[in-house]
């Protein structure tokens, strides 16, 4: 539990960071330039008019509160997706306590079989409610994930470009930072929901390695509907077509790769 709380930590402070440092570089952007422009070139003011400080201004407020807003709702989404797979974790550590009570004189064997099945249909339920928001992560986040992916492809694809093409230093480092950040953000959705599918796997391994032995005929029908039920593995699912997991994370760079290698040899030639 705290090293999965230990790695959610490390992963949302360096996006968040990253989303920061990005907003304050693409501020910083007109600076560098001959003449001095407006961070995303509109209004087309020239820099000795008296709105342009004024639209200067506001176009770095809503630039930070955007970047605030985008990863706080990233955040949001991640969160969820560690809280059940927190709650997975938890299942199996009381899946481990099934038939390993000891008998002493004021717990009889009978009480002992009476708990050991309330708990394994307790484990039961427990694993349906978590079922259930998963299930419901997917309709609430899934499309909205899936656009984030098919969006953000393109757009990888472009910062390469523009990374490999470009000579003015501050946009180098600008665009590397806003490259990392989109990247950082399916990162951030791929490493939670990986967590999800790592911890549903365990279940039923844990669910077999009670002390199930020890137990009554009908609390071992009851682990045998678990490890069944656990064989199939949990995932939030974007659009119906792919679960987030870090094999996805993969797919996505390696698809964006293909873009730029393709947009690079046409600029090239």
């Amino acid at each position: 539990m705290q090293s999965m709380a230990t790695k959610i930590n490390l992963v949302a402070k360096i996006y968040n960071g990253g989303a920061g440092l990005t907003a304050v570089m693409w501020n910083l952007i007109p600076f560098t330039k001959p003449t001095l422009t407006l961070p995303f070139y509109y209004p087309d003011l020239p820099s000795d008019s008296p709105w342009f400080v004024r639209w200067y201004a506001y176009q770095t407020v809503i630039l930070i509160i955007n970047g605030v807003a985008q990863t706080s709702a990233d955040h949001v989404f991640g969160g969820l997706m560690a809280f059940a797979a927190t709650q997975l974790k938890l299942l199996q550590y009381k899946l481990e306590t099934i038939g390993s009570r000891k008998e002493t004189e004021e717990l009889d064997a009978a009480q002992r079989e009476q708990d050991d099945y309330k708990e394994a249909v307790s484990c039961v339920r427990f694993h349906l409610k978590i079922i259930g928001v998963v299930d419901e992560l997917t309709s609430i986040f899934g499309a909205a994930a899936f656009g984030q992916f098919v969006l953000t492809a393109p757009l990888l694809c472009l910062s390469a470009f523009i990374l490999t093409t470009s000579s003015d230093p501050t946009e180098i480092i600008t665009r590397l930072l806003y490259f990392g950040c989109l990247s950082g953000q399916l990162f951030f959705y791929c490493f939670c929901g990986n967590m999800i599918k790592t911890q549903s796997d365990r279940v039923a391994t844990a669910a077999y390695d009670c002390s199930w032995e020890t137990t009554s005929v009908r609390t071992q029908k009851t682990l045998k509907l678990l490890i069944l039920r656990g064989q199939k593995t949990l995932s939030v699912v974007a659009g119906n077509l792919f679960e987030l997991s870090l094999v996805t994370f993969g797919a996505l760079l390696k698809s964006s790769y293909s873009f730029f290698a393709v947009l690079n040899k046409k600029h090239n030639d």
